[in-house]
């Protein structure tokens, strides 16, 4: 009953935060005797949805975060994947799901990542668009680098 109290109150913070901006879909399965549990995101990923995710994550102890997504915002992949590790969770991409650009930096926060033989998980430079045209970013790729070393990767 008190896990139905917490997501109530978390879907109520999120639709008063602006829910029209955000993009993913997230769950929690709460329903396990330890108090851990399972947090799934999927879709596109903005940083309206690093809130709730947050609120999300925050009535777990512990657990796991079950990833598929195209990417979407940087910021949004690098706080999620913050999340993450801060909260001690593991990261999954689902048998035959993707995970890339921005769900893949936070796939990579969790404390141990898994994947499947067919899951597709994919990494690319931060860019920004011009127009149509993708151009490099060099401010966004530092930031990657930032987020690499304080989870602890090289």
């Amino acid at each position: 009953m008190r896990a139905i109290v917490k997501c109530a109150l978390a879907a109520l913070l999120f639709a008063v935060a602006g829910a029209d901006r955000a993009s993913a879909w997230i769950y929690v399965n709460t329903n396990t005797p330890d108090g851990s549990c399972v947090v799934t995101l999927s879709g596109v990923m903005t940083l309206a949805d690093t809130n709730f995710f947050e609120a999300m994550a925050g009535m777990c102890n512990g657990g796991g975060v079950l990833l598929e997504s195209r990417g979407g915002s940087l910021d949004a992949g690098l706080r999620i994947g913050e999340i993450i590790r801060r909260r001690g969770m593991e990261t999954a991409v689902a048998y035959d799901a993707m995970c890339a650009s921005s769900c893949a930096l936070a796939w990579l926060g969790g404390v141990v990542r898994n994947m499947f033989p067919t899951s597709r998980i994919g990494f690319h430079e931060a860019y920004v668009l011009e127009g149509d045209s993708p151009r490099t970013s060099s401010v966004g790729n530092a930031l990657i680098g930032v987020y690499l070393t304080n989870i602890g990767l090289p």
